[in-house]
């Protein structure tokens, strides 16, 4: 899996996140499980804007 793959996936996984925590609202109010979901929305949409797909690591000489 290539990392475009990779990001399109976690795109597609926190949409289904958003449809979820929208849903909890809806049915039981903004509870502390809502909270977390909402948190845990916006914790990956900063993961993904600031990745660095570049190797972080030097090479060994």
């Amino acid at each position: 899996m290539n990392s475009a793959q990779a990001e399109w996936q976690l795109v597609e996984a926190m949409k289904r996140l958003e449809t979820a925590a929208d849903k909890v609202v809806q049915t039981n109010g903004y509870t502390g499980e809502a909270k977390k979901m909402r948190l845990l929305t916006e914790l990956i949409k900063e993961q993904i804007r600031n990745e660095n797909s570049m190797r972080t690591a030097r090479p060994i000489r």
